[in-house]
């Protein structure tokens, strides 16, 4: 995400994929709906130190780690 989008959404893809390590080992494209939305109203705000921009945008920057975790996936498709 640091490499292709804005500084926003590489901080919270940074942020999003410490809160899947930790908290469910798994990688941030195995993440549920439910799982999402306990990091966008839970983990976020209470220990992500989001800035006011951040919070804008957070579903934004969900979407764009979808579309770098598929790209890395299935590189054919860049």
């Amino acid at each position: 995400v640091a490499e292709r989008e804005a500084d926003v959404h590489a901080d919270t893809a940074r942020t999003f994929a410490a809160f899947m390590s930790n908290h469910y080992v798994r990688p941030v494209d195995d993440a549920t709906p439910d799982v999402r939305a306990e990091f966008r109203e839970e983990y976020l705000v209470r220990n992500g130190w989001p800035t006011d921009e951040q919070l804008a945008v957070v579903e934004e920057s969900l979407s764009v780690i979808d579309a770098v975790a598929a790209d890395v996936d299935d590189p054919a498709d860049r």
